[in-house]
């Protein structure tokens, strides 16, 4: 088995994070648990996905304002 962080358990972790963000729409209160957005989104502009990352974490701010300090320091290191 591999070290936790490797490629294939970051693989593995996007595919969760994408399952919830997609399946959010059939729950009650059709919403992502806060922390998720923002985990997907920094996970996939570490992986070099920058512009589906910042909309993720854009994401998170819009459905939970009050992590807007966190998720505008995320994006100020992502800048530059």
């Amino acid at each position: 088995p591999g070290m936790a962080g490797d490629d294939e358990s970051n693989a593995k972790l996007l595919e969760v994070y994408q399952k919830i963000v997609d399946g959010q729409a059939d729950t009650l209160r059709q919403t992502v648990p806060p922390g998720v957005c923002a985990d997907y989104g920094y996970m996939l502009v570490k992986g070099g996905k920058i512009d589906e990352g910042k909309a993720l974490l854009l994401k998170e701010k819009e459905l939970y304002p009050e992590s807007a300090a966190f998720i505008d320091s995320i994006l100020r290191r992502i800048e530059r």
